[in-house]
């Protein structure tokens, strides 16, 4: 009896958990449809997934309180409706800031950070004031002063949920993404302190101009103090651990959701700033640290952590926008117009505050042209967060009248559906028709030769399978394939998927243009290389991070010189500071510990200095190895065969051919399979482009040995000049230079003996219980994180 008693409570429960799973499998059912209908079929209308989802949650809620009651649906959205906002905000608000920052580019964070701040912090402000005198003047419900405040604190800022998902979905550029996906995390901390502020004013307590800007420094300044404590605390917790994905995982799971926990419900802290602080120390200090083998069991959670949390969150804001207008007894026909015209005047708001600041926007950081403002502008979506903060402020008596929490859910969530919808569908047609997505010469030139390279590839492969079917062991169990089958289900077709769009057609590419994707493609190959090198142990985390935050650096000038030497000396410096440190330091027993202090601190810095510089000098020297096969035809061959001797003699030829898209240069083949004859595909690489060099007319072909010779040399006065650099630092620093190469050649002799433990275990010559394999591969792991400190 005391079971049937409890029986009722627990629907309500067991309800909201069927809720989620719903959600889910629409989610995958939109994403598997998106899937099987090719996206040419709506060229012009590509709606993301996000705003499918608040569509189908809309359509879900209005068939549930419209149609009659659904099994479990039902109860669902009232277990969903009836949870305290901040519990909404403890369960997803960790992961998808988390999941958002993460994803970041540190380099072009730091870089735009500038502009960033002015966008988040003024021009948040600047809304906020705007919307508030259109809710107490213009809108007709002749609200009080705070009511309007109420509106203009939770529409100030744009949604970090809706931006972050749209911005990845249509394509746009990394810059562009980093700075509107950075201005809507920052930007949602400042609401959160503007929306405490008016809620406490109309809630009738009494502020004075001292309490509100004590407490807007608290907040601010507090919680993003706290997020960078906890950052930290996670990127040493992560130093600390190796080859643990998933003891690396959960340190920044429970770093986000602690930090949340602590920021919100015990400081009273804004938990969205700490948050976004957590997340950018994270990507700048500890993101390097996740091992390599953890590093894609990271990158897949937090993106399925990411796609999960916004199926929930944009299905569930539907069905409660559906729910809660359904049932709302105050709204009138007015209010769906007022609502239309809300989100234009908002759109203005938001176009007028870009406007003042873009005196100071377009000369800092990365600078921000006329489209960059339109784009920014027209990015301004809201989302899931105000619909919660909407909902809070509904479920709260000490807030005003029942008329004007609802009219205000129902305004704020309309404002979600119409920008989600009407912009976020809208926004890839926009970035076309401003030319975001357009390729320069020189990138559709290497595009349509790439898109060749992988097609003649593919033919090449197909006969040599052709000529090996005597010698198949499939083909000697199973018979004859059938080859014509094969031919067409083995069709890429990649130069087909080309014809008739920008780029497809040949282009005269200026000097200056081959120039800078000549610097941009060496780059990339150096960038590889690092990783590579990084993934390997043979760098460091914060040498790997100086070394690609220089190559990012040097990304940002291609344009002008090539100049990665200098980007990289400008990290340098830590060490000529020590050494003087050192030497002024007086010879005292007493300050014995401080000259200890500060000689391991040396010995470090110029054992990561030795390690940079070597590093920069192999990548750069195997770039411009690539870069030579390039210069005729004849030689290409001879160059790819070369190719497979780099700065670790393996094959580093899986990076070899690059292609260029829209958001950036990417690797034309990227596969693990051990049969491929990488020299020979290099060397068939190598061979397209050469004739892709040698084609066009004479001038054209000037133009590309011009380029090619201008940027080899480039290319090897910064080798000449880093290697001049190694020379000085060996002989002033000798024990360093022999401390980072035993590291390394100790490195490489572990990985050969621990492959050999695996490869006689596997061929069940060991048993895991024995004790030669049992105690060696925990050995193995501490030697490693002891060399990779």
């Amino acid at each position: 009896m005391a079971a049937e008693a409890n029986q009722p409570s627990l629907i309500p429960a067991v309800s909201a958990v069927y809720f989620v799973v719903v959600s889910i499998l629409i989610g995958l059912a939109t994403v598997t449809v998106g899937g099987l209908w090719p996206s040419t079929h709506l060229p012009s209308l590509p709606v993301p997934y996000t705003a499918l989802q608040l569509v189908f949650g809309l359509l879900v809620g209005f068939c549930n309180v419209a149609g009659g009651a659904v099994a479990y649906i039902s109860d669902g959205i009232t277990a969903w409706q009836s949870i305290n906002p901040s519990l909404i905000f403890a369960v997803f608000l960790p992961t998808l800031v988390m999941a958002s920052a993460l994803e970041l580019n540190w380099h072009m964070l730091k870089r735009a950070w500038a502009n960033v701040a002015l966008l988040a912090f003024v021009g948040t402000f600047i809304n906020a004031v705007l919307i508030t005198i259109v809710g107490r003047f213009v809108m007709p419900y002749s609200w009080s002063w705070s009511e309007a405040g109420l509106l203009g604190s939770i529409l100030s800022a744009t949604d970090p949920v809706a931006v972050t998902a749209l911005m990845s979905a249509v394509g746009a550029s990394e810059r562009l993404q980093t700075v509107i996906a950075g201005e809507s995390l920052v930007n949602d901390g400042v609401a959160f302190v503007l929306f405490e502020i008016a809620e406490q004013w109309q809630a009738g307590d009494r502020l004075t101009a001292g309490s509100v800007i004590g407490f807007t420094f608290k907040a601010s300044f507090g919680g993003a103090g706290m997020g960078i404590a906890f950052g930290l605390a996670a990127s040493l917790l992560l130093s600390l651990m190796f080859d643990n994905p998933v003891g690396e995982l959960w340190v920044i799971v429970v770093a986000a959701y602690s930090l949340f926990m602590v920021t919100d419900e015990i400081l009273g802290l804004s938990a969205m700033l700490a948050l976004v602080a957590c997340g950018m120390v994270v990507i700048a200090f500890g993101r390097a640290f996740i091992s390599p083998r953890a590093q894609p069991f990271c990158r897949h959670w937090w993106r399925w952590a990411d796609w999960t949390a916004n199926t929930l969150i944009f299905f569930l804001s539907g069905a409660l926008i559906a729910s809660e207008v359904y049932k709302s007894s105050t709204l009138v026909g007015k209010d769906w117009g007022w609502a239309v015209a809300l989100w234009a005047l908002l759109l203005a708001i938001r176009a007028a505050g870009i406007t003042l600041l873009y005196p100071l926007t377009s000369r800092l950081g990365y600078g921000m042209n006329w489209r960059d403002a339109i784009i920014v502008t027209w990015a301004g979506l809201r989302g899931a967060v105000g619909l919660v903060l909407a909902l809070s402020v509904r479920n709260s008596e000490d807030l005003g009248s029942q008329e004007f929490r609802e009219r205000l859910f129902f305004f704020v969530s309309l404002q979600a559906l119409l920008t989600v919808v009407l912009q976020g569908t809208t926004m890839q047609p926009l970035l076309r028709v401003l030319g975001f997505l357009d390729l320069s010469g020189a990138e559709r030139a290497v595009q349509r030769a790439a898109a060749q390279a992988v097609d003649e590839y593919g033919k090449q492969a197909e006969g040599e399978l052709e000529q090996q079917r005597q010698i198949s062991p499939w083909q000697a169990l199973l018979g004859e394939p059938d080859w014509q089958r094969v031919d067409a289900l083995g069709e890429l077709g990649v130069e087909k998927l080309l014809e008739g769009r920008p780029g497809a057609a040949a282009t005269t590419v200026s000097l200056e243009e081959r120039i800078e994707d000549l610097r941009t493609r060496a780059l990339c190959v150096t960038l590889g290389a690092y990783e590579e090198m990084y993934d390997a142990q043979f760098l460091s985390p914060p040498t790997f991070n100086r070394l690609k935050d220089a190559t990012d650096a040097a990304m940002d000038g291609v344009g002008s010189r090539f100049d990665s030497w200098r980007c990289l000396q400008a990290r340098f410096g830590w060490l000529a500071r020590l050494q003087r440190v050192q030497a002024r330091l007086p010879r005292s027993r007493w300050l014995a510990w401080a000259r200890a202090a500060v000689s391991a601190a040396r010995r470090i810095s110029a054992d990561r200095e030795v390690a940079a510089t070597a590093a920069f000098v192999l990548a750069h020297r195997y770039a411009a190895t690539h870069l030579a096969a390039l210069l005729d035809s004849a030689a290409a061959a001879q160059q790819a065969k070369s190719l497979g001797v780099s700065w670790r003699q393996t094959t580093l030829g899986q990076t070899s051919g690059m292609i260029s898209g829209t958001t950036g240069w990417r690797p034309l083949l990227l596969t693990d399979v051990e049969d491929i004859d990488w020299a020979h595909r290099d060397a068939l690489l190598a061979d397209v482009l050469s004739n892709l060099h040698r084609s066009g007319s004479p001038e054209q072909q000037q133009l590309r040995e011009q380029a090619l010779d201008s940027v080899l040399a480039e290319m090897r006065q910064a080798e000449a000049a880093a290697a001049a650099h190694l020379q000085a630092l060996r002989a002033a620093h000798p024990h360093s230079a022999q401390r980072v190469v035993t590291l390394q050649t100790a490195i490489a002799l572990l990985d050969r003996k621990v492959d050999l433990l695996a490869a006689l275990q596997s061929a069940g010559m060991l048993e895991q219980r024995e004790s030669a394999c049992e105690q060696a591969v925990p050995q193995y792991h501490t030697t490693r994180q002891a060399l990779r400190r």
